[in-house]
């Protein structure tokens, strides 16, 4: 890509050009009722400060400093909940005292301590080989509109490959992350499921780490929002890869067996129709994965990999299960598209259709709302704590990606 060009999009994405290549960010990686953490990274090592302070009051203002360095992490402490705050980030020149730079206001909000209920959005699969990529920011330019919590990517945010570059600087981290989710992630916090084309090297492993600096110890992590157990595994290429850790997968299950709704996020689909359906990547751990997720209340489970929309009907693993669980592909928002089959258990398939996903939350219901690329609705599924359908038995053939479905 030619610098103007690069330098076209971000003006339009509404970058201050002075900033355009000294500084990606800010974004939010976590939020809380009274904390936060806001990320930035510049090219060159500097110190960066980040100000703060509630929107409707500016006094007083506090300051967070970073060490020189080139990742910046500030860690925003004693917040009040249910409040919105303004922030900026503030640099300096080398071997200058006075201020060189500072970034536009943002803005987030806190969430309240017990909230009533709250929405997040889940979409995959948006890496985009195109010179100036539109797709992804397509979809994104709506999500604010959802007044999500948080926001949580299926894997293959980026290319990789070959040219996957260590530096948050390189064309794959701006055009497939920061210029698409510009005026989002600044507001919304951001967390990724690793999909293959993330890690595909060891440069693509170093950058997602100062990207997210909470996937350093391991790319699989659960974290809780109201009441609510969310659960992150690391499964970016096969179904097997569950293996190592599930372990810890019922370990948190079982810590988290007070939450109201047990939600998992892995990139590889567990049950797809696409392009993967038949595969022995997928095929292999599928019985197991289902069992283990029904055994520990598992609500649902959204994934990627495979590039459609899939929504299959509530699964259980055997006759006796009282307990079923929702699958949910969300796989395409700007990479191409792999067409997916219908089945006995599908209960909706949308292909070639750039999409996200909204799923509101309450004490009682979760309730997944699909959306195109105009945020228009296109399927919508609704559990229920009372609910009296016991879902479909699974149940693999003899014959590879054959099924057998009962009720």
């Amino acid at each position: 890509m030619k610098a103007f060009e690069l330098l076209a999009i971000l003006y339009l994405s509404g970058v201050p050009l002075s900033l355009a290549l000294d500084i990606r960010g800010p974004y939010l990686t976590d939020l809380r009722p009274d904390r936060a953490i806001v990320i930035a990274h510049t090219k060159e090592d500097t110190a960066l400060i980040l100000e703060y302070h509630e929107k409707t009051n500016p006094d007083p203002t506090l300051r967070e400093q970073s060490q020189k360095a080139r990742q910046h992490v500030f860690h925003l402490n004693n917040l009040k909940p249910g409040s919105d705050y303004s922030y900026r980030i503030l640099g300096t020149k080398e071997g200058t005292e006075t201020g060189d730079f500072e970034t536009e206001p943002h803005v987030f909000a806190t969430p309240p301590e017990h909230p009533a209920g709250f929405s997040f959005i889940a979409y995959g699969d948006s890496r985009d080989s195109s010179k100036i990529p539109k797709r992804h920011r397509a979809v994104a330019n709506h999500f604010r509109k959802h007044d999500p919590a948080f926001i949580v990517s299926t894997g293959d945010l980026l290319i990789g490959g070959k040219t996957a570059s260590s530096s948050l600087f390189s064309e794959d981290w701006t055009l497939n992350f920061f210029e698409p989710l510009g005026g989002v992630i600044d507001a919304i916090p951001f967390y990724l499921t690793v999909g293959n084309h993330d890690q595909d090297s060891p440069h693509a492993i170093t950058a997602v780490r100062e990207a997210f600096p909470n996937l350093k110890r391991a790319f699989n992590y659960s974290f809780r929002h109201a009441d609510t157990l969310f659960i992150v595994l690391h499964v970016a290429n096969q179904m097997q890869e569950f293996q190592s850790q599930k372990a810890w997968f019922i370990e948190e299950l079982e810590k988290g067996r007070d939450a109201d709704w047990r939600i998992v996020f892995l990139h590889v689909s567990p049950f797809t129709n696409g392009k993967y359906r038949e595969m022995e990547w997928t095929l292999e751990g599928r019985a197991d994965f289902l069992e283990t997720c029904v055994k520990h209340n598992v609500d649902l489970v959204l994934s990627g990999h495979d590039h459609s929309y899939q929504r299959f009907h509530p699964l259980r693993s055997a006759e006796k299960d009282t307990h079923s669980v929702l699958f949910v592909v969300t796989a395409l928002a700007g990479t191409n598209p792999y067409p997916a089959q219908e089945d006995p258990y599908t209960a909706k398939v949308v292909n070639r259709t750039d999409h996200f996903c909204v799923i509101d939350v309450t004490s009682d219901s979760l309730t997944l709302t699909a959306y195109d690329n105009r945020n228009k609705a296109f399927d919508k599924v609704g559990v229920s704590k009372t609910a009296s359908e016991p879902g479909m038995v699974w149940r693999p053939s003899l014959s590879p990606g054959g099924n057998a479905a009962v009720r």
